[in-house]
């Protein structure tokens, strides 16, 4: 089970989502951004990871094409009135990263993309877009990579877990975590080591703990809150250690943390494909919201026009 948070800080790797509450709309706005965050979540693999990005101010209108933050080479930029997250997937060289941070509309997304194919892309990857949100991406060549469940937990009743079943992560956890990560994800949902901590520093209040044989971890889970809203942001168990109850055991030690710290609501979302995450989620109080996200990618190389036919001679 991976789900994950991304802030206003740089992002390298994985999704991040960002989470926009407006006045008015009675619904939450979700949208994956890279970070790490940052997909789905997984148990042994309950899988899954989303990077969420949380904001509750209203986006300030800025000029046509603003750079708010450059670090390395990802940036966060205001172009059409649309603050947006732009850089490479992963670092890499040939794929980007386009996780809006507003309500995304057509002239913006074309913006974003003009200029990823300047800096020569030639394929992007957006964040999650609730599917309310498709009709900007529409006709601009997008097509759809993967598709989310929206999971929300309303924090009313949550069993305790077993006293001292997981403790604090330590720095000295980082590789056995990763590698519970590696095992636990689609190569496509994994964390590197910025992944992780673009994760763990996305919200203002972050509760990062393990479980462990006495030896080393065996399942991680980073929960996070911000704005009295709490969100799963990662969560994987090492396959060796499956059916043991550990993904439950994370699960219910960060809701009652989240409920400790005063949040009314928890967000998480999943593969569409992960059916055992989803059963694992519901199991626990999580419910389906009425919309999904949607990663989508486009080809950010032109296509040649078709040459005319020739005509021959009879």
């Amino acid at each position: 089970l991976g789900h994950r948070l991304h802030a206003a800080g740089p992002f390298r790797m994985a999704f991040a989502a960002v989470v926009v509450e407006k006045s008015g709309m009675g619904r939450h706005q979700h949208r994956h951004e890279g970070s790490v965050a940052a997909g789905p979540t997984t148990l042994e693999a309950v899988s899954h990871d989303t990077g969420w990005n949380h904001t509750t101010s209203p986006v300030t209108q800025r000029a046509p094409e603003e750079t708010l933050v450059a670090a390395d080479s990802a940036e966060l930029i205001a172009l059409d009135g649309l603050h947006l997250r732009l850089g490479p997937w992963r670092g890499s060289d040939h794929i980007a990263y386009l996780a809006p941070l507003g309500e995304p509309h057509r002239g913006a997304i074309e913006a974003a993309l003009v200029r990823l194919r300047e800096r020569g892309f030639t394929r992007v990857i957006t964040s999650a877009i609730a599917e309310p949100e498709l009709d900007a991406f529409i006709g601009l060549g997008f097509e759809e990579h993967d598709r989310l469940h929206l999971l929300a937990h309303d924090l009313s009743t949550v069993d305790a877990p077993t006293w001292r079943a997981t403790r604090r992560a330590r720095p000295a956890d980082r590789d056995r975590v990763l590698a519970i990560d590696r095992a636990a994800f689609q190569p496509f949902w994994q964390l590197d080591a910025e992944g992780l901590a673009d994760a763990i520093s996305a919200t203002p209040v972050t509760r990062y703990r393990v479980t462990t044989d006495e030896r080393h971890p065996t399942g991680y889970a980073v929960f996070g809150l911000a704005s009295e809203r709490g969100y799963l942001q990662r969560l994987a168990v090492d396959p060796a250690y499956g059916s043991q109850g550990l993904g439950s055991t994370l699960i219910r030690d960060g809701l009652r943390w989240l409920m400790r710290r005063g949040a009314y609501r928890a967000l998480v979302n999943t593969q569409t494909s992960n059916e055992r995450a989803l059963q694992v989620y519901q199991r626990h109080g999580f419910v389906l919201q009425p919309y999904q996200l949607v990663v989508l990618t486009a080809s950010l190389v032109a296509t040649p026009p078709l040459a005319p036919p020739t005509l021959s001679s009879p």
